[in-house]
């Protein structure tokens, strides 16, 4: 809270200025005493205050991630971390909902070289497509059927004169993290739709994608993400430096959201949940202030897209926050001092993916870590706290 009392000021110290400089603010101290930052703010002045404060510029930055080699790139990091080889179908192979789609057929490295699953790829924005970032499972594992999952996105797609896509960082890390899915999916040993088996806890799911984003900010790997589309040059170091560096800005601000959204979550589906819609705009009119400090705008109310609730999310959205705890700490026990360890990502995949649902997931957490359960502090020293 107190943090994101600061991200709070700081924003409102940038729209002031930001005003200010334009002669926009009437009644001068009295005036600006009275600015305030809305719903509308937050992400022109974030953005502001990265590139004029950090020296982020968001727009210099997209210019070394091309859609087609981040994509390549990614595929590649995980075969080298999970052991595992992917191959494409070429087109006109498999069947497929539209011609941009891509299919890869997984198989274990080396001499063995089973088959573990498919995976499609469905990257780019149309007219009726699902507009967010998800993974489906389209087929379980049972019996000879190995499993089939498939990744929607909607990333850019080259223009038609051919001039190549290009991703800003946070696209580069959602990718990451939905691809991270696909592999939880692929490299699970559960056995079809059996809850005991194939599924682990909603409020565990998200641990393991969570915790592969922080490769997005590794030096080593970004220096592969990375690929200027004119010069073909890695991200230069000091624009890394002034990435990585201003990676917690306003984070205190993004945990209250979540903070929000999960209250908001849990206040629908507990005990006296609001009655009718005039309730549900009540109750998104008060939390939204009371913990993030920024006014709901007037009948507006974000249930109406919130589709998490509707997507077996219900009652568990806290799960994103506590698998963030969970994920920075087994990243910083097992990858940090090596993001690319074969033996730690052959013990992720066997303790962490592989299991499913299977026994209990803190046991497995715990064998993972080293025989300890999972610990608040690495998360609070990665967002800054401590």
């Amino acid at each position: 809270k107190a943090g994101a009392d600061k991200d709070m000021a700081a924003l409102r110290a940038a729209k002031v200025a930001h005003l200010d400089g334009r002669g926009e603010i009437r009644g001068g101290g009295h005036g600006r005493a009275a600015c305030r930052i809305e719903a509308w703010d937050t992400a022109f002045y974030s953005q502001r205050i990265l590139k004029l404060e950090h020296g982020v510029d968001t727009e210099a930055v997209r210019q070394y991630f091309p859609l087609d080699h981040v994509v390549a790139t990614t595929l590649a990091v995980y075969q080298e971390l999970l052991g595992l080889t992917f191959t494409e179908l070429p087109p006109g192979s498999f069947p497929r909902w539209h011609a941009e789609v891509r299919l890869f057929i997984v198989h274990e490295a080396g001499e063995n070289g089973a088959r573990v699953g498919h995976f499609y790829l469905d990257l780019h924005p149309r007219e009726g497509k699902y507009g967010h970032a998800a993974i489906f499972h389209l087929l379980k594992r049972h019996g000879a059927q190995t499993p089939v999952d498939c990744m929607l996105c909607n990333l850019p797609a080259p223009s038609r004169d051919g001039t190549p896509a290009l991703l800003r960082h946070g696209d580069v890390v959602t990718f990451f993290h939905e691809f991270g899915h696909i592999m939880h999916g692929l490299c699970s040993a559960g056995e079809a739709n059996s809850t005991s088996l194939a599924k682990c806890p909603r409020d565990f799911v998200e641990a393991p994608s969570q915790m592969l984003e922080n490769w997005c900010w590794q030096p080593a790997v970004v220096g592969r993400l990375s690929r200027h589309v004119e010069t073909g040059e890695p991200l230069p170091a000091e624009l890394l430096a002034s990435l990585v560096g201003a990676k917690n800005v306003h984070a205190s601000m993004g945990i209250m959201r979540q903070i929000y959204l999960a209250t908001l979550d849990l206040e629908i589906h507990g005990a006296s949940p609001p009655a009718d819609a005039a309730g549900l705009q009540s109750l998104v009119d008060r939390l939204r202030p009371e913990l993030t400090q920024v006014a709901n705008p007037t009948g507006g109310n974000m249930l109406r897209s919130f589709g998490h609730l509707m997507n077996q999310y219900s009652a568990a959205y806290y799960g994103y926050m506590w698998a963030e705890v969970i994920s920075a700490d087994m990243f910083a026990t097992r990858f940090e001092a090596d993001c690319m360890s074969k033996e730690a990502g052959a013990a992720y995949r066997k303790q962490v993916l592989a299991p499913g649902g299977t026994g209990k997931i803190m046991a497995h957490l715990t064998a993972f870590l080293g025989g300890r359960e999972p610990s608040q502090e690495p998360f609070l020293k990665a967002r800054g706290i401590l």
